[in-house]
């Protein structure tokens, strides 16, 4: 069972987290650099707006092993969390003065995520019951069918907003049809109630805040580059693509050992809870020596190829997005350990002074720099990240685990 959760959770987390990748392909070649452009900066306000809806997280919800709450209470939170996305991003493109155009794909694309977002609290409650290779399957299931979608969809109509409401209705369908009615057999017995329901609002904020501010950290540089022209945001969104291969390994790993990692903390494990940690980091620290080797070899003439611009003076930028990005997964490892010791106000501390920091330099460098001071900014805000986590998280394990073996 864990092969086959291991195998379809890689299978799936991958397809979905290039899900961004292959819309841009299809956008830049079918409808060209500027709305390309448009489309990278809508996609990434987007994701930072899911974590608004999915709010406490699956490794909250998966490791509350006190039964805090019902599986009903993390569903009818749910449905609050991403009705609330979506009204933000109505409110956000207002305030922005956005034209029509730009407005509405910012707001499909965030659509588009509250059903993800709405998907995963279902995937939750699998998660939790050993059924992860489901998850995996639902994820291929709709990215692969999603994508053709789109594809057919902006091929035909030449029309990206036609192809987001495509795959918008079809990913709402294997929701519903698929993932809550497979999830239903697994609920707990228990009622929610609104009290219930508010409390987690209360218990699970520091999650929300520094899932929020993690998100936010690795965008800053995008959203600091909003006054350049579409095309160069287009282009700092292609060489920063890599980089979630990179970050999507340290998922690949820890998703399917959360319940065990949850065990051994629970049995006071040291042993076994470290040794665990230490090869998902190494595990993290092969897979960037390998993504660094491509860079200087193969990354940026399949990069040329696929997306048909010319990047050959970006190798050295791709380089350090890809080393700023070793970083970043390896504290969102210790970040998944502190959520499992349930400390997450100093997760919130971390990401608060990481993010103060990030705002800051990405406003210097990239107003003196362009392109390459948001690359330099990325970095950096994930060298600051690293850091700090490691110290809080080396001092938490000691005393968490401290007189035990």
């Amino acid at each position: 069972m864990r092969n086959k959760n291991f195998f379809w959770n890689m299978i799936g987390s991958t397809f979905n987290a290039f899900n961004s990748l292959f819309f841009m392909v299809v956008v830049i070649r079918i409808n060209g650099s500027a709305d390309a452009g448009v489309f990278t900066y809508s996609y990434s306000v987007a994701c930072l707006l899911y974590y608004i809806g999915i709010y406490f997280g699956r490794t909250y919800q998966v490791t509350d092993t006190k039964k805090d709450f019902s599986d009903k209470d993390y569903i009818f939170n749910r449905y609050i969390s991403i009705f609330i996305m979506v009204i933000i991003s109505i409110i956000f493109v207002v305030i922005m003065k956005f034209d029509n155009y730009k407005s509405l794909i910012l707001i499909l694309l965030t659509i588009y995520r509250a059903v993800d977002a709405l998907a995963e609290v279902y995937y939750g409650i699998l998660h939790k019951n050993e059924k992860l290779y489901l998850v995996g399957i639902s994820m291929t299931l709709k990215s692969l069918c999603g994508l053709i979608l789109f594809i057919l969809g902006d091929i035909i109509f030449k029309n990206i907003i036609l192809a987001c409401i495509f795959t918008i209705l079809f990913n709402l369908i294997i929701t519903i049809l698929n993932d809550k009615r497979r999830s239903k057999k697994y609920l707990e017995e228990g009622n929610s109630n609104f009290k219930s329901i508010t409390s987690i609002y209360l218990k699970s904020f520091f999650v929300f805040a520094f899932s929020f501010l993690s998100m936010y950290i690795v965008s800053v540089p995008k959203y600091s580059m909003v006054n350049l022209p579409n095309e160069e945001q287009a282009i700092f969104g292609i060489i920063m693509m890599p980089a979630t291969f990179v970050s999507l390994c340290g998922y690949y790993i820890i998703n399917p050992y959360l319940n065990k990692l949850t065990e051994f903390y629970k049995n006071k494990d040291k042993i076994n809870f470290e040794l665990i940690v230490k090869k998902i980091l190494l595990f993290v620290l092969g897979i960037g020596v390998f993504a660094e080797l491509c860079v200087f070899s193969v990354a940026i003439p399949i990069l040329n190829f696929v997306f048909k611009i010319n990047l050959n003076d970006f190798k050295l930028q791709l380089g350090i997005i890809i080393l700023g990005a070793v970083f970043y997964t390896a504290g969102l490892v210790y970040s998944n350990v502190l959520t499992i010791f349930r400390k997450t106000f100093v997760q919130f501390i971390i990401y608060g002074i990481t993010a103060l920091v990030g705002l800051a330099v990405s406003v210097v460098l990239i107003s003196n720099y362009y392109l390459f001071g948001g690359t330099m900014s990325y970095f950096i805000i994930m060298s600051l990240q690293l850091l700090l986590y490691t110290i809080v998280t080396k001092s938490i394990m000691k005393e968490v685990f401290k007189n035990d073996r």
